[in-house]
């Protein structure tokens, strides 16, 4: 019913996203109103594979957005644009398959905090990874009698060229996180927390290092 102006107000809203038209009859008159594009909302969310990476160039992190609509539906075929602050994206898809799926992968030779965009239609998500310094070897030392190394004997990353038994040396590395747990692969060799003990002939004996995030490291 129209008001005191002649006028009338129709508010129209939509759950679905295309062209909408509203025609309006007066007595034996109809007239249309001009047509309304209900755009489609993109709700794009953004997982990662793992938060933590080393930072050795190779350790992959799967980036994957998906994007539905306000019903929960996956869409197919929407364009993606990927964007990072720190490594190198190796791999990207640019636009959703089936699933409402794409994904990217980064990589890194440096350490810090990467965080990768996905941008759909107006809609930005962002997810982060941690890089961190690959596990390594830096030294062995020498361990004396008294557990130190009062001598400043150091031995490089292959280890001592002449052992004994009873020959004791210790284990340093860097870019690991948390305590490193060694493990030997035969009697020959044992170790205590980061010191190699030679209990007899050590040819071929292969000790095995790994940090809490499972980053390994390996001495022959």
């Amino acid at each position: 019913q129209t008001d005191n102006q002649g006028q009338v107000q129709v508010q129209l809203s939509s759950t679905f996203a295309g062209d909408h038209q509203v025609q309006i009859q007066v007595g034996d008159h109809k007239v249309a109103a001009p047509m309304v594009t209900f755009d489609e909302i993109l709700l794009p969310t953004l997982r990662v594979n793992k938060t933590r990476a080393a930072a050795d160039g190779e350790d992959r992190v799967i980036f994957t957005v998906t994007v539905t609509d306000i019903h929960g539906q996956e869409l197919a075929d929407k364009a993606v644009d990927w964007s990072g602050n720190l490594g190198e994206m190796i791999f990207a898809e640019g636009g959703t398959d089936r699933q409402g799926k794409a994904t990217a992968t980064l990589v890194s030779r440096h350490a810090g905090q990467a965080s990768v965009t996905a941008e759909v239609g107006e809609q930005q998500v962002v997810s982060s990874v941690e890089f961190i310094l690959p596990l390594r070897l830096v030294d062995t030392v020498a361990v004396d009698r008294q557990g130190g190394n009062a001598n400043q004997k150091s031995f490089g990353l292959r280890g001592p060229s002449v052992l004994w038994r009873g020959a004791k040396f210790r284990l340093i590395t860097a870019g690991n996180t948390g305590r490193v747990n060694w493990q030997s692969n035969s009697p020959s060799v044992t170790v205590s927390g980061d010191v190699v003990t030679v209990q007899q002939n050590p040819d071929g004996v292969r000790l095995t290092g790994t940090d809490e995030t499972g980053q390994q490291v390996e001495l022959t």
